[in-house]
């Protein structure tokens, strides 16, 4: 992924984050209200309502309800992810919340990527560029001799030289 691609990933995914957050309830504070109501209604207040015919308001309630009830768990997976991955451990998977769990852990990953940048993953031109290592486990009898393939990186004068695998031995294998 490109540094700029990365970047506005991130940058994408933690406007939406603050987005669903605060944007989304005060949205819903302003077409429907505040979802807790100063008092509770008595139950024939709530029969009443049931019963009389419908205008609108009772749709308009339960859609608001709703929206209500999907920024809760929108919220709440969100915290719970975003405190998980800072704190490096797993997120505990919630019974019956999975597709919020996933959404809200790309977009805590995609905007947390935009701190992931090392001084060490940063390097200037004028730099010399970090030495060749070179590991291995168990051989087979091969080492690596570094004096065979040369290649030069962009903005050197002078070659590296690449490992060439011969055959040497080893007292770990009967011949």
């Amino acid at each position: 992924m490109t540094t700029l691609r990365r970047l506005l990933t991130g940058t994408l995914a933690a406007m939406l984050i603050i987005g669903i957050l605060i944007g989304l309830p005060v949205i819903l504070v302003e077409v429907g209200g505040n979802p807790l109501p100063d008092q509770l209604p008595s139950l024939p207040d709530v029969g009443r309502a049931l019963s009389s015919p419908d205008d609108g308001t009772l749709a308009v309630a339960a859609i608001i309800l709703v929206g209500w009830m999907a920024w809760l768990i929108l919220a709440g997976s969100i915290l719970i992810e975003a405190a998980s991955q800072l704190r490096g451990i797993t997120t505990p998977a919630l019974p019956g919340l999975r597709l919020p769990q996933l959404a809200a852990r790309s977009l805590v990953t995609a905007a947390l990527l935009l701190f992931a940048a090392s001084h060490q993953q940063i390097q200037h031109p004028s730099e010399p560029a970090a030495p060749l290592v070179a590991t291995a486990g168990y051989s087979h009898g091969y080492a690596l001799d570094l004096s065979g393939i040369h290649f030069t990186p962009i903005g050197r004068s002078q070659p590296y030289r690449l490992p060439r695998c011969q055959k040497r031995a080893n007292p770990m294998v009967q011949e």
